[in-house]
């Protein structure tokens, strides 16, 4: 997966990329997306999350043709000699400090199922650090050692989507999900923005280009993994609408934590929703990995600095102070439903990336010229 060329640098290979990219796009949604798209879609919100993966698959295409306008360099480097230095070292910021609002409000959202779902009561403050220690370990260690990390939760993360689609079996009403064809198509539209946001989310690609060896497929890979993504998580929502019903799904936060609570295929597999909370252990861990690591190198390289080591732990504790400041869970989860979705979605994600393609285009078409 991973080859060295006689420098520090690491690649990945493309197939790689798709990996990490799954493991990304799929942490956070497939524990956080079910509620919100039912709430909006109701009993479509399945049909919801595929209109979503098509918007996510739009977004895909810029960011990867972007970034393939500069193969060797991320969009910190580059957006400066498309729109000029100050104004991209404007645009470089924005990417930065999007990045690092994911880490703040993920390292948050992080510590949520641990207050709700295990036994143990374990201060906010010392899951905050801990977690934070082991996110500045593996982002010391470099991409190589966080691709790997990624490689092994991939395996156990296609176990534990399977148990999803099995442990229901016995509570699975067709009715729940009835009637297939939406009788308002503007319904699942409305909820598609949700699961498009979070699928949108491939603009680390942006940052992550430069270490791919064979980038001819980039663009292939890329597009993949959305749609594997997009796929696997509409039909987990579907499970659970069927399982559970739509009013059900659309008032539970954690609705795939309850769905593994309530399963039970036979006395000797029930109640997996300590599997659940450690699978999100993983997945969350790889997420929050990746993104601090391209803050840190994102702001090495707007710094211009060698070494985004001192970076990272200069950071560290501030990422801790701003995720301690949301008092509940209602809080937490005002920047993805007012923030992340209306905002940072159309602007950043999808418009900036567009415009920065467009602009790099025409100038290129007149320097032919």
């Amino acid at each position: 997966m991973y080859k060295s060329e006689g420098t520090q640098m690491t690649y990945l290979s493309s197939r790689g990329f798709m990996w990490l990219m799954i493991n990304t796009l799929l942490s956070l949604s497939v524990f956080l997306n079910p509620s919100p798209t039912t709430a909006i879609s109701k009993q479509y919100a399945w049909i919801s999350i595929l209109i979503g993966t098509l918007q996510a698959m739009i977004v895909g295409f810029v960011v990867i043709k972007l970034g393939m306008m500069y193969p060797d360099k991320t969009v910190v480097e580059y957006s400066q000699e498309i729109v000029g230095k100050f104004i991209g070292k404007i645009v470089g910021m924005i990417f930065i400090l999007t990045y690092f609002s994911i880490v703040v409000i993920v390292l948050r959202e992080f510590t949520m199922p641990f207050q709700s779902f295990v036994t143990i009561n374990i201060p906010l403050l010392a899951i905050l650090i801990l977690t934070m220690i082991l996110i500045l370990y593996a982002v010391l260690k470099g991409l190589k050692a966080i691709g790997s990390c990624s490689d092994i939760v991939m395996i156990f993360l296609a176990v534990f989507i399977l148990l999803i689609f099995i442990m229901p079996i016995k509570n699975i009403d067709t009715l729940n999900i009835k009637p297939i064809i939406p009788h308002s198509i503007g319904l699942a539209v409305k909820g598609s923005f949700i699961s498009g946001s979070f699928l949108a989310e491939d603009i680390i690609a942006l940052m992550l280009i430069p270490y791919v060896n064979d980038k001819g497929k980039l663009m292939k890979y890329n597009q993949l993994a959305i749609l594997i993504t997009g796929i696997c998580l509409s039909a987990v929502v579907a499970i659970e609408i069927m399982a559970m019903g739509y009013e059900r799904v659309s008032s539970t936060i954690f609705s795939t934590f309850i769905l593994l609570r309530e399963a039970q295929l036979s006395q000797s597999m029930e109640r997996l929703e300590p599997i659940a909370v450690a699978m999100w252990t993983g997945l969350v861990f790889i997420k929050l990995s990746i993104y601090f690591f391209i803050t840190v190198e994102g702001l090495r390289q707007w710094l211009g600095l060698k070494d985004y080591k001192v970076i990272a732990y200069v950071l560290s504790p501030i990422v801790i102070f701003l995720a301690m400041l949301p008092e509940n869970i209602s809080e937490v989860l005002v920047f993805p439903s007012r923030i992340w979705t209306p905002l940072i979605y159309p602007i950043v994600l999808f418009g900036l990336p567009l415009l920065l393609l467009i602009i790099d285009m025409i100038r290129k078409k007149a320097v032919k010229q």
